[in-house]
Formats: C-alpha cells, structure tokens, sequence
C-alpha cells in the first residue's frame, strides 16, 4: 500500500493505492502525524479510490481493530477533527471501511467523520461548506 500526503490550508489530503494492508495504514498515520505541518484542529481527507483489497489474504475485523487502534494511539492529537473519506472504488473494502466506524467508536475517538463518493464534496465538507 502506498500514500501520499498533500497538505493545503489547514487539510492533509491523503492518497492511498495499491492494496490494503494494516502496515500500509500504520505508515500513513505516522506519516501524517510526523508531519513538519501537523497542529491541533487539522483536518484530514482521505482518497482511498485507489486502494484495492488483497484477493489472495483473508481481511478480518482483527485487521481493521488493529488498523483502528494504531490510529487510536494519536488520540490526544486528533480531538475534534474532521476527516472526510473518499470510498474505495473496490465494494469489497467498503464492508471494511464501516468496521472501521465502529472500531473507532469502540476507541472512543474524538473526530467528526463522513464518508462520501467523490472529492469535491468531501472537501466541501471538510472545509464546511455544507
């Protein structure tokens, strides 16, 4: 899994390919929360169209806990944020992407966060527009 991270007036955009995998994640939020940009009240979109599931591993809610979990870690970074995510173009990760919802809820994680189907109106929403 790859990433990219564009930060713009306040917003880190965050391009993900290639093929899912925990440890793709756990770069990715190191990445953001390493980054020189990174302050209190930043917002967070993410572009997962990109992303595809691996069709040879099997993927378990153990996979997205862990996933959910290594984002927890930054909790005390990411209190009130909003983070837009953009679907996956692959329906399989979509059942993915809702455990994650839940897990983070689980984690008791103090963000704001929407799912939406294409970039202009999640950086519609991010930037609150809407």
């Amino acid at each position: 899994m790859e990433h990219s991270i564009e930060y713009i007036d306040g917003i880190f955009i965050i391009r993900t390919s290639g093929t899912a995998s925990v440890r793709g994640f756990i770069d990715a939020y190191k990445a953001i929360f390493t980054h020189p940009e990174w302050k209190q009240g930043s917002s967070l979109l993410f572009d997962h169209r990109q992303l595809t599931k691996d069709t040879e591993a099997s993927h378990s809610y153990g996979d997205v806990s862990d996933i959910a979990a290594a984002f927890a870690r930054y909790k005390d970074q990411i209190e009130g944020i909003r983070i837009a995510s953009i679907k996956s173009l692959d329906p399989e990760l979509a059942t993915y992407f809702s455990l994650w919802d839940s897990t983070t809820k689980y984690f008791e994680m103090p963000i704001e966060r929407r799912e939406f189907s294409d970039f202009e109106s999640a950086l519609k929403w991010i930037k609150g527009s809407v």
